[in-house]
């Protein structure tokens, strides 16, 4: 049905509904691959729009877990993928605090990802990965080595500070070995 409509081309792909949601935003959202690919291959669609809080439709899919979705508009070439919302969270960071394994692995396959993005109060993915206590996050992001876990917050603290802090003796464990590798 989505793909005849879209053929008529009597469809404005980035008509907004009064909530501001897009048809590529809802389609994300709940993680329809097909309909975000006929959407994407229309080639009308603004992947990169800002929706309530600045969040775009890369970020929300990120906060959903959307891998095939998230795989989809990283290989549509033209998506802002560390495009922060206003609080500063670019997806690599959200996906880190959720402890969303695979599509942390996937954004550190981009090589546009930018692995140290900070937040406001300066807070890397490593960070808040850290925070949340996801040890297999934290693994991803080291063994990435594209993370530089030196990155203090607005507070001081380094990820080792804040794992320390908070007792969390296998990524402390983690942090170090790593530390002592490079």
């Amino acid at each position: 049905m989505v793909g005849r409509l879209l053929t008529t081309g009597k469809v404005d792909v980035n008509c907004a509904n009064k909530l501001g949601n897009t048809p590529l935003r809802v389609a994300a959202n709940y993680g329809l691959h097909s309909v975000v690919n006929l959407l994407l291959d229309s080639g009308k669609v603004d992947v990169n729009a800002e929706y309530r809080g600045g969040r775009t439709v890369m970020w929300h899919v990120v906060e959903r877990g959307h891998v095939a979705v998230v795989e989809l508009l990283l290989n549509y070439g033209n998506v802002h993928a560390n495009y922060k919302d206003h609080r500063g969270w670019a997806p690599l960071s959200v996906a880190a605090g959720l402890n969303r394994v695979s599509v942390v692995e996937r954004l550190l396959g981009c090589a546009s990802v930018d692995a140290n993005s900070t937040d406001k109060p300066w807070r890397t993915p490593l960070w808040h990965a850290v925070w949340k206590e996801a040890i297999p996050v934290v693994e991803r992001l080291l063994a990435s080595g594209k993370v530089d876990q030196r990155i203090e917050d607005d507070e001081g603290n380094s990820p080792l500070m804040l794992a320390e802090s908070m007792g969390h003796g296998t990524i402390v464990d983690l942090l170090r070995k790593r530390a002592a590798e490079k």
